[in-house]
This record gives C-alpha cells, structure tokens and sequence, in this order.
C-alpha cells in the first residue's frame, strides 16, 4: 500500500466515513481521483472537504484522459433529479471506471462514493463497490 500521511479518527461524519473507507479499502484504494480546474467557463470548486493528497485538481484535458490510476470525479447532487452529464467523456469506452460522490447540499455532506464501470452491452454503468457501506 502507498505511503499515506496518518490519520487521526475521532467523531467522524458520514463525508469523512465514506472517504477513509475508501482510502483504506484493499482492493480499490490504491486509485487517485482527479476533478477539472476549469469547466467551461467558470472554476468549479470542489463542495466538500476532502483528504488533499487524494484529488488531484487537472484541466479539462487531463480529465477527459482513461488514466489506469488516477479516475474521474462526477457528482450527483442528493434531493435534486440532476442527471449526471458524462457528455465530456462520450463516447464511453467498455470498462471505463470513475468514481460517482453524492452531495447532499442541505446537509453539506458527501452520502456515498460509488466506483462505477461502464457495461456497454447494458448500455449503463455497473456498481463496483460503494463507500460507506
């Protein structure tokens, strides 16, 4: 396992309980994420605080790349019917993985982090794993 700075563990809430549980999970852990600078035309900040050395901020050019190691981020905002956009990286290539984080905006919370995968004979995305459990 990579070098990870230490961690101290108090009273967590559930934005932190769903990131250590995937930064220590065995079989996906190891993956960074990465979030685009600029979107457009305007700076998109990331809503929810979130362990530095994990989310690696990258251009537009950079996201769009199928990186091995270093997947994308989208969000699906809870208590909204916002359909995630994904048109940045169409056409979707069989097995792509990113990471999906759902933000509760009332409470400023991260609910979930899923890792998806791309079926393409579904025609839908497949749930990996999910944190927290």
């Amino acid at each position: 396992m990579a070098h990870r700075p230490p961690l101290i563990l108090t009273s967590l809430d559930r934005t932190q309980r769903s990131f250590f549980g995937y930064i220590f999970d065995e079989e996906y852990g190891h993956f960074k994420m990465k979030w685009p600078i600029k979107f457009e035309t305007h700076e998109e900040k990331i809503p929810f605080r979130y362990p530095f050395w994990l989310v690696d901020r990258v251009s537009m050019f950079d996201f769009v790349e199928n990186e091995k190691d270093r997947l994308q981020i989208f969000m699906h905002y809870d208590l909204f019917a916002i359909k995630t956009d994904y048109s940045c990286i169409e056409p979707i290539p069989n097995g792509h993985l990113h990471f999906l984080i759902s933000y509760n905006i009332i409470s400023q919370h991260v609910s979930s982090i899923k890792l998806l995968c791309w079926n393409v004979l579904k025609q839908e995305f497949e749930l990996k794993k999910k944190w927290p459990r």
